[in-house]
């Protein structure tokens, strides 16, 4: 481990359960996420728990963060002791967090984590403890948008009407062009549109009576 992966900072502030904010030379602030670990969100079972474990650990407390790697956020990401105190593997050892299968490094994780599940600590106190990972794949399932509609709505098949010369009306049975008096009264879900008179007669449509 050389100097330049090291980190030492003042931890301010807690986002949640594995992510803290630290306070460099005494000004620059550094968001920092814990390696090899996942803690529930705050939406979750556990997560106001496991926000203030780690706040238990690590609040206003000097750390040392051996750095591994920036995230997607462009956090800080690495193994957070606080006055001695392993960070990282305190919140899985207490229950309070998930060993992050897709960043583990240190196998020794699992042991703990095993540990906490036998025992029942923390979130593995109830019956189907949800891994965050899971858990944000439903949340984004939820709040997808729903998939477009197949079926034309009503503006844009009035729309596509006007531009051709002939309406029917799906409901009637009756067609109308320019100059009749009902040509602009149908409503949009009942418009039928065609190029021209003999395609809707052809669909077995007939002509309006009050047609000039």
């Amino acid at each position: 481990m050389t100097a330049s992966t090291i980190l030492l900072c003042l931890v301010i502030a807690i986002a949640d359960g594995d992510t803290l904010t630290c306070l460099e030379n005494g000004h620059q602030q550094v968001k920092v996420r814990l390696g090899e670990i996942d803690a529930p969100e705050s939406g979750q079972a556990y997560g106001d728990r496991s926000k203030q474990s780690l706040a238990a650990i690590c609040h206003r407390k000097q750390a040392i963060v051996r750095i591994t790697d920036t995230d997607q956020y462009g956090r800080t990401v690495g193994r957070v002791t606080c006055d001695g105190v392993d960070a990282n593997a305190e919140q899985v050892r207490t229950g309070m967090a998930w060993v992050y299968d897709q960043h583990v490094i240190d196998r020794g994780m699992y042991r703990l984590q095993d540990e906490a599940r036998a025992a029942r600590r923390g979130l593995w106190a109830g019956p189907a403890a949800t891994p965050p990972w899971s858990w944000r794949q439903q949340q984004r399932s939820v709040s997808a948008p729903p998939a477009p509609s197949r079926t034309t709505p009503p503006r844009q098949a009035l729309a596509a009407a006007a531009s051709v010369e002939v309406r029917g009306n799906k409901r009637s049975g009756i067609y109308h062009v320019p100059g009749c008096r009902n040509y602009h009264d149908i409503s949009p879900r009942n418009v039928e549109a065609f190029r021209t008179e003999a395609e809707a007669r052809a669909a077995g449509y007939r002509k309006a009576g009050n047609c000039r």
